[in-house]
């Protein structure tokens, strides 16, 4: 519960940023809300990552909470940052749809708070580890990790309001607390995959 607090207040100051945002530029401000779908190789597994978002001009602001996959467990945090690459200026202060393609580049950094591995994880510390007996518990073993990811993001306008994306970046993850037991790297650098659809909110 104490963890989910402090997610919540994360959540609320980054809001509290974008609405002070929004009324220093109200005209040139798209709030949107999305649902991603990710993964990377830091052991956790996927997570759902319902979020707010805030675009002005060719930049948009985005605070997430992720839940684990596996567990459905709202736990962690993200806060990313994107450029769109493509459009002319025109189009973009005028708000126009103005491609059904649109490539960016990202940056995000994430934190969850103490969540089990991923049963593939599990699965292959089983694997490697199945001479050694007896066998830690590695379902209970819980991690706080941080991650941060740079890379691609094409995005589909489906709608003028409407647009699927798809995204690959390199991640570097870090676990705080850590077993040694377990053959899965403290810390490295991995591929991250992605997947969602961000829906863009009518003007207030």
């Amino acid at each position: 519960m104490k963890s989910l607090k402090t997610t919540t207040q994360i959540l609320l100051y980054f809001i509290l940023i974008g609405t002070k945002l929004q009324a220093q530029y109200p005209s040139h401000s798209i709030y949107g809300i999305g649902m991603d779908f990710s993964s990377s190789g830091n052991g956790h597994g996927g997570y759902f990552a319902p979020s707010l978002s805030l675009t002005k001009g060719r930049n948009t602001f985005s605070a997430a909470v992720l839940i684990q996959k596996r567990s459905m467990t709202a736990n962690g945090a993200r806060i990313s940052l994107s450029r769109n690459l493509t459009g002319s200026a025109a189009d973009i202060l005028l708000r126009r749809n103005y491609s059904p393609l649109q490539l960016n580049i990202f940056a995000n950094i994430q934190y969850n708070d103490k969540l089990p591995l991923s049963y593939c994880t599990v699965q292959e510390e089983e694997t490697v580890c199945r001479v050694r007996e007896p066998q830690p518990n590695w379902n209970a073993m819980r991690l706080s990790t941080i991650e941060t990811t740079f890379g691609l993001q094409l995005n589909v306008n489906i709608t003028g309001t409407v647009a699927w994306k798809t995204y690959i970046g390199t991640a570097a993850y870090y676990h705080f607390n850590y077993y040694n037991a377990l053959d899965h790297p403290r810390t490295a650098v991995t591929i991250c995959l992605g997947t969602g659809v961000n829906i863009q909110l009518p003007n207030l």
